[in-house]
């Protein structure tokens, strides 16, 4: 009896020890969760998440930079094509693009 309490209580001791060691680290600065991630080629791409933001990286995701996509509703995909024109795709029908690397953002009205 007390094998079949230790056997059923040791795999929960242990995911409760794993999940402790568990950290963020990228996409900085943000931290919210991430929609979609696209990537240009192995050092360039963009994540939309849940809040609107969109957040670039140059050094393949080592470190990621915030651009203001002026939305603030979930962005659930963004897509680039090449390094200038990409889109993103989010709640309420909101479609936003960019030509310029994502330096500025705007709602396509539809």
């Amino acid at each position: 009896m007390k094998t079949g309490i230790l056997f059923f209580l040791l795999p929960l001791f242990y995911s409760v020890c794993v999940h402790a060691q568990w950290e963020w680290q990228n996409p900085l600065p943000q931290g919210n969760h991430l929609g979609e991630v696209c990537f240009i080629n192995q050092s360039e791409g963009w994540a939309a998440d849940y809040v609107g933001t969109i957040v670039h990286t140059t050094d393949g995701g080592q470190t990621w930079t915030a651009q203001n996509s002026s939305l603030t509703t979930t962005l659930w995909s963004v897509c680039f094509v090449d390094g200038n024109h990409g889109w993103a795709f989010g709640a309420q029908g909101k479609i936003i693009s960019t030509g310029d690397g994502g330096q500025t953002w705007n709602i396509i009205n539809i």
